[in-house]
């Protein structure tokens, strides 16, 4: 599992590594609560490569966020 933090203008954002329909992606980890206040829908779960993130993407942008099984 590969985790690196990244500056952002308003604060630091965790991104997690992710397999994805075969691609390897960034993902922003977030917590579930967060999550649900989104505009996201599910897309997979990534056992193999992360071990185990949910990954969602956001309706409007298409930017990625996983959050912990």
């Amino acid at each position: 599992m590969t985790t690196e933090i990244i500056k952002a203008a308003s604060d630091k954002k965790h991104m997690v590594t992710v397999e994805l329909f075969g691609s390897i992606e960034k993902a922003e980890l977030i917590d579930s609560d967060s999550l649900m206040k989104l505009n996201v829908r599910y897309i997979a779960t990534d056992y193999e490569y992360s071990g185990g993130y949910d990954i969602y993407e956001d309706n409007l942008s298409g930017y990625l966020y996983a959050t912990k099984l």
